[in-house]
C-alpha cells in the first residue's frame, strides 16, 4: 500500500481502535479484581450506590449482557466483594442496602431483590396482586427499599405509582395524597411525617386566627423596675 492510500489510513484506525477497546477491558478486569488500595483506575463501566453505605461498580462489556459480575465495596468497613447477578438479571435500582434485579421472563415475578448486608436474594411476595390490575397496564418495577418498592403502571392514559411491600405481599394500587406525610420506602407504614413548618398553612385558616387575635384587647401593662421596687418598699 502507497503512503497516503485512504485503504492504509482505515486499517491504522481499526487497529487503534481495537487496541483501546482491549486496553480498555483489561483496565476494567484489573479493577475488578484489584484490592481498594491499588485501586485507581475506574475503567469503563457505571457505578451506582444507595447514598449511605454501599457502591457498586458493573464493568462495560462489548456485548450487552445481563449478568455480569460486578463489584460491591462497603463504605463504612471498606469491604469489597464481587457480586455475580442471578443468571438472567441485571442490577437496577439500588436504595438503603437493597439491590432491585431486573431478570428475564424465565422469572416470575421478573425481578429479586438481594439484601446486600446479609446476602439474601428473594423475590417480591404477592406479585399476583399487582398483575390483578386492570388487563392491558404493563408493570415496572422502580424503585426499592427496606420494605417497600414502587410499581409504575403505564396503559392507555394511564401513569401512575403504586406500591408493594415486597415483605407482605401489601398492594396499594394509589396513594391518597396527605399533605402531613410524604412516601418512605422504609417505613412499615410507608408514610414519614412532614415537619409542621414544612407544610403550607390554609389561607384561609392563617385569616380566620389573624382576625380573632387582632380583635382581642390587650389587658396587661408592662410593670418597669421603678414599680416593682415601688410596691416592694410599700
Amino acid at each position: 500500500m502507497l503512503i497516503g492510500d485512504p485503504r492504509g489510513k482505515a486499517a491504522v484506525r481499526r487497529l487503534r481502535l481495537k487496541r483501546f477497546l482491549w486496553a480498555g477491558a483489561l483496565a476494567s478486569v484489573s479493577w475488578l479484581f484489584a484490592s481498594p488500595a491499588e485501586a485507581r483506575f475506574v475503567g469503563f463501566g457505571s457505578i451506582g450506590g444507595d447514598g449511605d453505605r454501599y457502591v457498586i461498580y458493573r464493568p462495560q462489556a462489548l456485548y450487552p449482557t445481563r449478568d455480569l459480575p460486578a463489584r460491591l465495596t462497603d463504605e463504612q468497613t471498606g469491604a469489597t466483594r464481587i457480586l455475580v447477578p442471578p443468571t438472567g438479571c441485571g442490577p437496577g435500582s439500588l436504595e438503603s442496602g437493597e439491590l432491585l434485579w431486573h431478570c428475564d421472563a424465565t422469572y416470575d415475578p421478573p425481578f429479586l431483590i438481594s439484601d446486600l448486608a446479609t446476602g439474601l436474594t428473594q423475590s417480591a411476595l404477592r406479585w399476583d396482586k399487582v398483575l390483578a390490575e386492570p388487563y392491558g397496564l404493563t408493570h415496572a418495577p422502580e424503585a426499592i427499599g427496606r420494605q417497600w418498592m414502587t410499581v409504575r403502571q403505564t396503559g392507555n392514559h394511564v401513569n401512575v405509582i403504586g406500591y408493594l411491600n415486597w415483605h407482605t405481599g401489601t398492594w396499594i394500587q394509589k396513594l391518597e395524597g396527605n399533605p402531613r406525610a410524604q412516601p418512605n420506602l422504609d417505613r412499615p407504614d410507608l408514610e414519614e411525617p412532614i415537619c409542621a413548618h414544612s407544610v403550607v398553612p390554609d389561607p384561609a385558616v392563617s385569616r380566620r386566627t389573624a382576625t380573632s387575635h387582632s380583635g382581642r384587647s390587650n389587658t396587661s401593662s408592662p410593670t418597669g423596675p421603678d414599680d416593682r421596687r415601688k410596691r416592694t418598699s410599700t
